[in-house]
């Protein structure tokens, strides 16, 4: 029996450490005091040791194996120590010893553990991290001779499985096993998500579209404050993004397909954009290829909502709106959809990954050379190919096409739900990939959630009381 858990988010136990129980908490009241903080950490490595427990339990004669499918503890958002220093392992330990003793114990009890690197924990790819982390769990990744893997494969089963950054533009490795590359996606979360997150937790755990658009327009000016400007525009101008240059090699503003977006978010910051009529200009462009594609009435609801949204956005910025004339104006425009356009966006987004993966199941072994070659996949999957997990999308799924199954394994991650305009549930439900052979031999794969097992009912009425 093998289970597959992904995107646990471990930190060092402060503001920026995702590894704690969801708690009713409100956008202007986010902060708590360390003393709830850790209070909410030490309830979660309860609720993680008895997962584990819960494991053990349902196994039938079988081995059972925990894969930790990347992404288990949160690097990107570790200040307090250098990339790729060993001194990060030694931080989390601090915060979260009793997450590695129920790792050890379950390993003691027969289990064994495997960890596939992620993307905001590829420091673990450096020999010095991997080394502290199996100081404090001797056996991880014992049939690997103790090394650390990118990518978990099965011949038995039929299964390969990865992280899953690869297939997103934005946190694709060029070279995966470099552990010194960092790819725009983490240079944002270092830059940018980590300095919201300080004044405001809840940017990190918003998932709703409804959610991050109210929160975005109505709050999100406030955040492009002067310090913050000149970090994202510091951010934009170096090295690790290129712009476009003119022929005296200076930055030049390129509105056309071939690039320019960094150039383009500098002048939002500063303030300059609504005053360019070249982005006027870029708008009216972006509508004329959408409309030369069908008539406006018979368009999907996907480009219908992109169309609402750049005519709202179009007018606003003829009329050199203020950031709050914009969102009501971009609000109103797009009240008579039936479907929300960002959760439209957010759904094709989801229909790209179930159909990237659906590519790479039925691919040919020459089209896995090609995947592997363009960075797409890191290894190579077993000659009969039948199961595919994925983790770093945080949304649990599981899709079968006849003998094929493409399993995502989720997100241990608090995701805020909104209960007012102005108050959120965090929610968590503890999403897990369940492969084993049944009775007759047959590889059954299982989309899971502890939170409904009667295990997780079983936790204590004080901690239980904090899940409700």
């Amino acid at each position: 029996m093998i289970i597959f858990i992904g995107d646990l988010h471990i930190g060092c136990g402060d503001v920026l450490d995702d590894f704690f129980l969801a708690e009713n908490l409100t956008i202007s009241t986010q902060k708590k005091s360390m003393s709830e903080f850790l209070s909410a950490i030490d309830k979660m490595h309860k609720v993680f040791d008895s997962f584990l427990e819960y494991i053990l339990s349902i196994k039938k004669g079988e081995k059972v194996e925990v894969i930790l499918l990347g992404d288990i503890f949160d690097c990107l958002q570790i200040q307090n120590a250098e990339y790729g220093s060993p001194q990060k392992i030694d931080l989390i330990k601090k915060s979260h010893s009793p997450f590695f003793e129920s790792l050890n114990n379950f390993i003691k009890k027969g289990g064994e553990v495997t960890y596939v690197i992620g993307n905001h924990d590829k420091e673990m790819a450096f020999s010095e991290c991997f080394e502290r982390l199996k100081s404090i769990v001797p056996q991880l990744n014992e049939k690997y001779d103790g090394k650390p893997i990118h990518y978990y494969r099965n011949t038995e089963l039929s299964l390969y499985a990865e992280h899953g950054n690869q297939s997103d533009p934005f946190n694709r490795f060029k070279n995966p096993l470099d552990p010194k590359e960092i790819p725009i996606g983490s240079l944002i979360v270092q830059h940018i998500v980590n300095n919201f997150e300080k004044e405001y937790p809840l940017i990190d755990n918003l998932q709703g579209a409804q959610e991050i658009l109210w929160l975005s327009l109505k709050r999100l000016p406030g955040f492009l404050n002067k310090k913050f400007r000149k970090q994202i525009t510091a951010l934009l101008k170096s090295k690790s993004l290129p712009q476009p240059k003119d022929e005296n090699d200076n930055v030049k503003l390129d509105f056309s397909v071939s690039g320019g977006e960094g150039a383009i978010l500098e002048k939002v910051l500063n303030g300059q954009i609504l005053n360019e009529p070249s982005f006027i200009q870029i708008i009216r462009q972006l509508l004329t290829i959408i409309m030369e594609k069908g008539k406006f009435p018979d368009l999907p609801s996907v480009k219908k909502g992109i169309v609402y949204l750049l005519l709202a956005l179009e007018k606003c910025l003829r009329m050199k709106a203020n950031p709050a004339f914009i969102g009501a104006e971009v609000l109103l425009c797009l009240s008579d959809l039936d479907i929300h356009p960002v959760k439209i966006l957010r759904e094709v987004v989801d229909e790209h990954r179930v159909l990237f993966a659906k590519n790479v199941l039925f691919s040919s072994p020459e089209e896995q050379s090609e995947l592997i070659k363009c960075g797409n996949l890191i290894g190579r999957p077993p000659e009969k190919f039948d199961i595919f997990i994925l983790a770093h999308h945080h949304k649990p799924s599981l899709h079968q096409w006849g003998d094929k199954t493409y399993a995502n394994t989720g997100s241990w991650k608090p995701i805020a739900l909104p209960v007012s305009p102005d108050k959120f549930r965090l929610s968590q439900t503890f999403d897990f990939i369940l492969v084993r052979k049944d009775n007759d031999g047959e590889v059954e794969v299982k989309k899971c959630n502890f939170r409904r097992s009667k295990a997780f009912r079983n936790i204590s009425v004080t901690q239980a009381s904090s899940l409700a």
